[in-house]
Parts: structure tokens; sequence; C-alpha cells
């Protein structure tokens, strides 16, 4: 359904967000027969009062990226805002089983505040003046003029002073990352991994636990791209539970030892749905069998000699190649 101009003063479907929200007006769902719903998914129409209707998946005009053709729905800023209390996780988690936009976490930035992705978004009713500004010269529904906040995110755009565009473009790109089991029998985990992706070489995790060594809440490998000047450096990590949503868009590949309950509470339903996300490795014995659980996964395989150390090298470098090729086909940003 289409905005009814007779009714509002307003077509924009992001000022009347943000009028009702900070107003604390309620927004009314109506399923296709026209009648109230609370269900979000099965609702067809957005009512603001009197004022105006929009269909659910209206584009609002705040922009998801620097293009102006990627715009927020109305849907998603409805689901993101009904969620505020919730962890950036759990919020992430649902409105991806959804299938709606993810309000990014990058969204809620502007000159005095932030925020944070880990915590709730209790703060965010306080912040919608700031997160959701006006156009300047609008109008809100009593018929005053609606005067933006400077220095603020504006209609997706960052604010013309400038101050929010260079804290943006100063921000530290975030580093690749990769996961891997936590499993203490896992072949590949936290003790060893920087031994094979640094060093070039399989360590047993058995050998470097019975030195009585703490396991690594994460790990920095420094990895020299082929055939490139260029470095990358990946973050190593064996849980996903603080994730935030730039932490999964970062994410390049995962080390499995083939068990499902690996990715119990990820974003993803399934071992075949992350990997359809993101690559993965599965490390075994060169004369072991892989486990039947990886063959409708989509991983690599990759094999270790038992004794033969000296082939460990040739493994890696096939391993690192692998991810090479897969940054610059999926997620070219990290070797740019």
């Amino acid at each position: 359904m289409a905005s009814n101009p007779a009714l509002g003063q307003t077509s924009d479907p992001l000022e009347l967000l943000r009028q009702y929200t900070t107003q604390k007006k309620p927004v009314e769902l109506l399923d296709n027969d026209g009648n109230l719903t609370t269900d979000l998914l099965q609702a067809t129409t957005v009512r603001f009062g009197e004022d105006a209707s929009f269909a659910r998946d209206t584009p609002t005009s705040y922009s998801r990226s620097n293009s102006d053709s990627d715009q927020y729905t109305l849907s998603a800023l409805l689901h993101f805002l009904d969620h505020r209390d919730q962890s950036f996780y759990e919020y992430m988690k649902m409105t991806n089983t959804m299938g709606l936009q993810t309000v990014s976490e990058r969204v809620l930035i502007n000159t005095s505040s932030v925020v944070s992705s880990s915590k709730s978004f209790a703060k965010v009713p306080d912040l919608i003046k700031e997160i959701f500004p006006p156009k300047h010269g609008a109008k809100g529904a009593d018929g005053k003029p609606m005067a933006p906040v400077a220095g603020t995110l504006a209609n997706g755009a960052l604010a013309s002073n400038g101050v929010a565009r260079k804290r943006v473009s100063q921000r530290k790109r975030a580093n690749p990352i990769i996961v891997v089991p936590a499993a203490t029998t896992a072949m590949i985990n936290m003790y060893n991994i920087e031994e094979l992706l640094q060093k070039h070489q399989f360590v047993d995790s058995r050998t470097i636990m019975e030195t009585g060594g703490p396991k690594p809440r994460e790990v920095f490998i420094d990895h020299q791209v082929t055939r490139s000047s260029q470095r990358i450096r990946v973050r190593v990590v064996d849980s996903v539970q603080d994730f935030t949503e730039a932490d999964w868009n970062s994410l390049i590949c995962v080390f499995t030892q083939g068990a499902a309950w690996q990715f119990k509470n990820w974003v993803w339903k399934s071992p075949e749905e992350v990997f359809q996300n993101t690559m993965g490795f599965y490390p075994k014995y060169n004369d072991e069998r892989p486990k039947d659980s990886i063959k409708s996964w989509g991983v690599e395989v990759i094999n270790i000699e038992r004794t033969k150390r000296h082939m460990d090298k040739a493994a890696v470098v096939g391993l690192w190649s692998s991810i090479e090729q897969y940054l610059a086909s999926k997620k070219p940003d990290f070797l740019n």
C-alpha cells in the first residue's frame, strides 16, 4: 500500500518512524486483509495512525552504504527498534532467521556517542533523534519545524560538517577472522594454530599443552600475500559468543573437526549454511579417512603427514593459497 498524502504531513516513513518513536506513539501493523497483527512477517502494511500508511518493506531514506540505491527498509528499522533490549548478537541472529536487513552497528555513530554492539540497545530511544535526524526544514506531526542534529548521520549520508566522515575514515579496518574448534582434542586449535599458520609447521597440540601454558584467547597471524608486497594480519579465535556484525562480516574461514555442535548458536543454522558463507578446512592425517559428516559441507581437506615434518610447509602454502583465492573472490576489501 502506498502512502496517502492526504492523511499525513510527510511521505517519508523515516521521519514518521522517528516522530512516533520519540513521542512513544503506537505504530500499527496490518495483514493482507487489513486486520491488525503483531507479527511483522505477516504484516503487509505499516500504519502511522492517521498520518500515513506504507508497504511493510518500503525503502526509507536511510542508506545502508554510500550508494543511494542501498537503503534500509521500514520493516528492518521497525524490527531493530522492537528488539533494542536484546544483545546485538541475539538481534542479528533473529534478524538473519527472519530474512530481514540487519541494521549495522556502524549506523549508530554520532559525534558524541556510540551504542555498543555488545550491549543492549536500551539507549536507542534516547538517541533516536541523533540516529534518525530529520531532513533540514522538515516539519513534525505537530506542524513545528524539526531541526536536524549537527554532526550526525542524516538521511543516510554523513553530516555536511565532515566531522563524522573524518572519524569513520580514520577507524582501523577490521582484521579478517579465522575460527578454530574449541575442543582440546581437535587436530588444530588455539594451542597450535600459530605454529601451523605462522611457522608453517604442525605441532601436536598436546605437546604444547603439556608445557603448562594457558590457552590463548586470540592469536594474530601476519601473512605475506603471494605475488604482492601486501601483508595481512589475521585474527584467530575459537569462540563466536561475542561476535558483532562486523566480526561476522570479517569471518574468512573456519577449521572444523567434522562435529556439527561446533556451530551451535551461530547465526547460520547448519554446517552447510556456514560453509556457504565462509570457507572451511578439515585437517586430518594423510592416512585417515575424512568423516562422513563433512561430505555435504563443501570444506577443503588438509592432509598432514604424521611424521614427515618437512612436508608441512607445502600443506600450509596450499592452505594460504586457498585463503588468498577466497579473499580475492569473496572479500577483496581485505586485499586492498
